[in-house]
Formats: C-alpha cells, sequence, structure tokens
C-alpha cells in the first residue's frame, strides 16, 4: 500500500509539473524550486541522522503540501547531526519551518556545548559604590566588594561609581579561572574633600567634648615624668605642668642632676633663675639647654596649643573619606596660612597623630602623638605625648598621672 501511495505521488508531482510548463510564460516564477519527485522519495526513505540541508528540504516539501506538519516532525525525530543555534534556528524559519516543527529540531539537535563562565570580583573604597558592566547596571557593592559570576570570559569594561567621587573605569580581561580583586580607590571631588574634612572635624571636636570652646581646657595643672632624647640619648626626670590662659604655660623637670623651670608667653620662653626650693639646684648649662630646646617644642606642640591651631580662622580642612561608625582609622588635612598638618583619627574620633609641616620651612617633619585618653571635667584629654623631630635625634615623652583643670599661673611672672 505505501509503494502503491507514492507511485501516485510521484505522478501528481509529474503532472502539475508539465501542466505548468503548458501555462506560457505568464505566471510569476514560483519563490523557490520545489523538491523534485527523486529527492522527495529520497527524503521518505533516508536513514540516520538528518543534516541541515535535509532538513531544509523536508520544510521546503511541507511548504509545497508534501508532507504535512506530523511527518515532518516524525522524520525529524530520528536525531539530527547539528546543533541548533540561533542562527542555524532562523535559517530555518527562513525557508518556512513553524513554531513546532523549531521545537522539535532544537529537541532532536546535538546539544550545544555548555558556555565557558567567568566571574568577575571588584573592590571600591569607599564604599558603597555602583558598578556598571559594559554599560549596564550590576549592582552596588556591599562593604566595598561586589560578585558577579555568570559572566562571559574575555575583555569588560568597568565603570566604578559614587555620588561626589569622580567615575574610574577599568578594561577588564575575565578569564575562566578566578583571578585577583580588581581594586579600585575613588578620587573624591574638591566640594566632597571640603564636605568631609568639615565632618570628621566636627567629629573630632565632639569626640572630645570641645565642640564649641577651648578656654576651659586652657587652664590645667598636671604632673608625672618625661623621657627627654638629645642627640638619640634618653633621660629621665620627673614632670610637672602648668597652663593657664592667653597662652601660658610653666614646666618644670626635676632629676638627680637639679632642677629647671622653664615658662613660655607664646613664642617668648626663658628658664626661671631664682627662687628655688631649698636644697635644688639649677642644672649645668649644657643639660639644661638640651631639656629648654624639648621643652620649647612641648609649648609650641602640646595638646591644647594644637586644637587651638586647628581652630583658628582661616583653616581648611579637607578628607578623602568621613564613614560614619568607621571601623578603621580616619585621615583629616588641615591647611592654614602658616602651616599644615595631616592628623589620623581612631574609630572613635580622637586624634592620635598629627604630622605637621610649616609654610615657612620651620619645624618641618615634626610628628605628635596622642594616646591614652581620660576624662579632664567635660572634657578628654590624653595623658601621653611623644613629640618626635624629623631625625629621630631629638624629642620628648611626656606620661601624665593625673590632670586637673585650672591653675595659678599669672601673666607677670612670664617673659614679656
Amino acid at each position: 500500500m505505501r509503494s502503491s501511495s507514492s507511485g501516485c505521488a510521484l505522478r501528481l508531482v509529474s503532472f502539475l509539473l508539465s501542466w505548468g510548463a503548458m501555462q506560457g510564460g505568464a505566471q510569476s516564477p514560483p519563490a523557490h524550486k520545489a523538491p523534485g519527485p527523486e529527492a522527495v522519495a529520497a527524503q521518505r526513505s533516508k536513514v540516520g541522522p538528518l543534516s541541515i540541508g535535509d532538513v531544509e528540504e523536508l520544510v521546503k516539501a511541507y511548504k509545497d503540501l508534501l508532507f504535512n506538519e506530523d511527518e515532518v516532525k516524525k522524520k525529524l525525530s530520528r536525531s539530527l547531526d547539528f546543533q541548533a543555534d540561533e542562527e542555524t534556528l532562523e535559517r530555518l524559519r527562513q525557508a518556512g519551518a513553524t513554531d513546532a516543527i523549531i521545537e522539535v529540531v532544537k529537541k532532536f539537535a546535538i546539544p550545544e556545548k555548555p558556555k565557558p563562565v567567568a566571574t568577575l570580583s571588584v573592590l571600591c573604597a569607599p564604599a558603597e559604590c555602583t558598578i556598571e558592566i559594559n554599560g549596564q547596571d550590576a549592582g552596588s557593592t556591599t562593604d566595598g566588594r561586589l560578585v558577579k559570576p555568570g559572566l562571559g570570559p574575555g575583555e569588560l569594561t568597568v565603570n566604578f561609581k559614587k555620588t561626589g567621587y569622580l567615575t574610574v573605569q577599568k578594561v577588564v580581561h575575565l578569564d575562566v579561572a578566578a583571578g585577583a580583586p580588581v581594586s579600585v580607590t575613588l578620587e573624591p571631588t574638591s566640594d566632597t574633600l571640603a564636605e568631609n574634612g568639615k565632618k570628621l572635624h566636627d567629629e573630632m571636636l565632639a569626640a572630645l567634648g570641645a565642640p564649641a570652646d577651648l578656654k576651659k581646657l586652657r587652664s590645667l595643672t598636671a604632673g608625672g615624668s618625661i623621657t627627654s632624647y638629645a642627640g638619640g640619648k634618653p633621660s629621665e626626670w620627673d614632670f610637672d605642668v602648668a597652663m593657664g590662659p592667653p597662652r601660658l604655660i610653666e614646666m618644670k623637670v626635676t632629676g638627680s642632676s637639679g632642677e629647671l623651670v622653664y615658662r613660655c608667653s607664646g613664642e617668648k620662653c626663658e628658664p626661671k633663675k631664682k627662687g628655688f626650693p631649698l636644697g635644688r639646684k639649677q642644672l649645668l648649662p649644657g643639660v639644661a639647654k638640651e631639656l629648654e630646646d624639648n621643652l620649647r617644642g612641648l609649648s609650641h606642640y602640646d595638646f591644647v596649643s594644637v586644637l587651638e591651631a586647628l581652630n583658628s580662622p582661616h583653616v581648611r580642612f579637607t578628607a578623602r573619606t568621613a564613614e560614619a561608625n568607621s571601623r578603621t582609622d580616619q585621615h583629616l588635612r588641615a591647611d592654614g596660612d602658616d602651616f599644615a598638618c595631616d592628623l589620623t583619627m581612631s574609630p572613635d574620633g580622637l586624634p592620635t597623630l598629627v604630622e605637621y609641616a610649616s609654610k615657612a620651612g620651620l619645624g618641618s617633619g615634626i610628628t605628635i602623638s596622642y594616646g591614652d585618653y581620660v576624662k579632664v571635667g567635660d572634657y578628654r584629654y590624653p595623658k601621653h605625648t611623644t613629640i618626635r623631630t624629623p631625625d629621630a635625634t631629638r624629642g620628648l615623652e611626656v606620661r601624665l598621672d593625673h590632670i586637673d583643670l585650672g591653675s595659678n599661673l599669672h601673666t607677670n611672672d612670664f617673659p614679656k
């Protein structure tokens, strides 16, 4: 029965072709040449996987009503020897394949090999940053980090963005093997630098308990010990200090070799030469000179003097970051008319290190560290102060045992 049906189909095709030729040239030629009887017969008898050419012939036969859709789908189920990528599927659609035929092609085509994938890891500071990959939004970092899996390997363009900071663009060659994170630190705009600087300065004053007025902190008395360095060699002394407004400071060092009382009023300093208690003697000139140099430095860079300099008019503050609830140290830059300094602040907002530079060149490279803060009245004050010169051959380390507000200093007792 199948042979008789095939013979009828072949005769019908032959008749239709002959009839079409006798109609003269008035009719337009078909859009494509229909499969001949031999091609149809071959399609019916073909076994094994079909090629893309075989499937195209089937689709054309379907369009010419030589096969119905179910017959085409049944033949496709023998399996195919090609992959159903998008280019191939579009080729079959152009040939006339229906959606149902396309779905069968997808089912019986050779499975595509999984495409290799890669993972992009980025680190951005200050957190948080918006990330774009090839111009498309990829999300925001969390704690400064973003991991983006499932990307195709190759070259990517990654943009790092944050409001108030300059955008950074990185071209990244992504490999299947995981590589090191792409790390970027964004540069703040000038407005952001100033805004962050003011914020950090205000946080520092609030942490110290002195957001507005330092006058009360200018008057205090304290005692403890110091280590004085001269020529790189240390010497130990008992130490007492009293401070008073406007810029008075009296420092007394005592040791087995004698005693020195050194007084400063602003920039003017001199030793006290009379009125020593019974049994105390002045230090030898050479020893006294080494101590005086270091004590003069302390009068310039003691804690209150540094705070007053920072709060003087025309000082400009800048900072790259001003993170709320920071877990690491933060850094504040202060630029005055005649000085500049970089401050390191602990996570709780207290200054721990000051790197000082005079714009006149004198005193540049001085470093001052503060630590072991205690409550003094409404303020917090450091019990430890260390001052070092750039070459580290001179300096002073102060360790206070007690600090109290108030003093009995009188301007008349100080150098004019």
